[in-house]
């Protein structure tokens, strides 16, 4: 039985991540990323810390996305209820989710296999 997960060859599926940068339905990013299911993109952040509230959210606004996840890095960093970033994302309808960069790759690729409208945020680890 083949349980493999059918995602359309046009999605961008994360194959790699790493110290120096991910690779993305072939192509090679090595800073900050951002990707939805039809396109990744260099995302000018160097680090979670730094992350710009409004540049995020007008990135996201006309997405359609429903979730984003975003991979801190090495470690996990929560989100308190009424983090400003949430709060924010929440206005848009955007949920969020933060975990470490390598869960935020592979819980990427399976809600991407089930049909989820997501995007994913990651930091190099």
């Amino acid at each position: 039985m083949d349980i493999t997960p059918l995602i359309p060859n046009t999605s961008m599926v994360i194959q790699s991540y790493g110290a120096n940068g991910f690779k993305i339905s072939g192509q090679r990013f090595e800073s900050t990323t951002l990707v939805f299911p039809q396109r990744a993109e260099k995302f000018e952040c160097p680090d979670f810390a730094s992350l710009n509230v409004d540049q995020l959210v007008n990135t996201l606004r006309e997405s359609g996305t429903e979730l984003l996840l975003i991979g801190c890095g090495n470690s996990f960093r929560p989100l308190a209820q009424n983090d400003p970033l949430r709060t924010a994302l929440r206005e848009i309808g955007v949920g969020v989710d933060t975990m470490d960069t390598a869960a935020a790759c592979r819980t990427y690729n399976v809600l991407l296999g089930d049909g989820r409208n997501i995007a994913a945020l990651l930091f190099t680890p």
